[in-house]
C-alpha cells in the first residue's frame, strides 16, 4: 500500500523544492516486524550478559501457561 506525500507536508520548502514522496506502508510494516524481533534478541542477550556469573533468582517470575493443551 503506497501513500504519497509532499515534502512541504513535513518541512518548509520552496515550491521549486517541493517534491512528491512515496511511502510503502506494507514494506514498513514488514521491516518493523523484523526490527522488533531484532530488538528483543538484543535485549535478551544484554540481560544474559548482565546476569552472567551471578546467582540471580527472580522470585516474582511466573511463566505463562503453555498454549499447547496436554
Amino acid at each position: 500500500m503506497f501513500f504519497k506525500f509532499h515534502l512541504s507536508d513535513f518541512i518548509d520548502v520552496t515550491n521549486k523544492d517541493d517534491q512528491e514522496i512515496e511511502f510503502d506502508w506494507g514494506q514498513h510494516q514488514r521491516n518493523l516486524g523484523g526490527y522488533i524481533k531484532e530488538l528483543a534478541v538484543d535485549r535478551y542477550l544484554r540481560a544474559m550478559i548482565a546476569r552472567e556469573g551471578r546467582d540471580v533468582l527472580d522470585h516474582d517470575f511466573y511463566p505463562s501457561p503453555s498454549p499447547v493443551s496436554q
